[in-house]
C-alpha cells in the first residue's frame, strides 16, 4: 500500500487527523497568506492546483485588491502520467484525476506547456507580465 509522506501522520485530540476537514481551512489560510504577503508590498509567485470552482472563488475574493497575473500552466497527460511514477511519493491514478479537473474553473492571463524548458516559458511569462503590465490592464 502507497503511504503518502506528504500528509502528516498525527493525532488530533479528538481523534485521527482529517485532511477532508483541515483542508478547507488550511487552502483558505493560504490564499489569505498570499493576500497579506502582497499586501506587505512583497512580489508573490504561488504555484497551486485550483480543484473547484469554489477554490477559483475563494482565491479571487482573497486577492480582490491585488493586480494579479494568473499563469496557467498545461501539461499533456502523457507527460503528467510519466512525471507521477517517476516522483515515487504519488498515488498512481492521481495525475490522471487532476487533469480532468485543472483549468476547468480558472480565467488565466498567459497560457504556457510545462513540458517546453522552464527557462522558455519564464521568458515568455515574463514577456507577456510586462506587456500587460505596460498596458495598465493588470488585474
Amino acid at each position: 500500500m502507497f503511504k503518502s509522506t506528504v500528509l502528516p501522520s498525527r493525532r488530533d485530540v479528538n481523534g485521527p487527523f482529517s485532511w477532508s476537514q483541515m483542508k478547507p481551512v488550511l487552502i483558505e489560510g493560504f490564499f489569505n497568506c498570499l493576500a497579506g504577503m502582497a499586501n506587505a508590498g512583497n512580489n508573490v509567485v504561488a504555484d497551486y492546483i485550483i480543484e473547484s470552482e469554489n477554490q477559483f472563488l475563494q482565491l479571487r475574493k482573497a486577492l480582490k485588491s491585488i493586480d494579479v497575473f494568473f499563469v496557467g500552466v498545461h501539461c499533456p497527460l502523457r507527460t503528467l502520467k510519466d512525471r507521477e511514477k517517476m516522483r515515487e511519493d504519488r498515488n498512481i491514478g492521481d495525475a490522471e484525476k487532476d487533469f480532468a479537473i485543472v483549468h476547468r474553473f480558472s480565467e488565466y492571463d498567459f497560457e504556457v506547456d510545462s513540458s517546453y524548458p522552464p527557462e522558455e516559458n519564464a521568458r515568455q511569462i515574463l514577456a507577456a507580465w510586462m506587456m500587460k503590465s505596460d498596458s495598465g490592464v493588470l488585474r
